[in-house]
C-alpha cells in the first residue's frame, strides 16, 4: 500500500470509473504489469497489515465502538470517538 497524493489518487479513481480509490491491487499475471510490480518491489518497503492475519484465523472478533461528548455539547451531543475490533 502507498500513500497517493490527491491529484494521483483522482486521476486513479476516474480511470477505473469510481468516486475515491484507497488500495489497488495488480495481478503479476496482468498484461504489461511486470515494470510496475518490480519497480514496486525495488522502491515500498513491505507493509503489515495485522487485520489480514486475524480475518484468515476465522475467529469471532467482536466489536468494541467508544463514545465520547463533543465539546461544549450536551448530554445527547456525542460522537465516536473510537471503533475497532476486539478479540473474543
Amino acid at each position: 500500500m502507498v500513500p497517493l497524493d490527491e491529484t494521483s489518487e483522482r486521476r486513479l479513481a476516474a480511470a477505473v470509473g469510481i468516486s475515491r480509490i484507497g488500495v489497488i491491487g495488480v495481478m503479476s499475471s496482468a498484461p504489461r504489469a511486470a515494470p510496475l510490480l518490480e519497480y514496486v518491489r525495488e522502491h515500498v518497503k513491505p507493509l503489515g497489515v495485522p487485520w489480514v492475519k486475524e480475518t484468515s484465523e476465522g475467529r469471532w472478533l467482536g466489536t468494541q465502538i467508544g463514545m465520547e461528548k463533543a465539546e461544549g455539547g450536551g448530554e445527547d451531543d456525542m460522537s465516536m470517538a473510537s471503533h475497532g475490533a476486539t478479540r473474543a
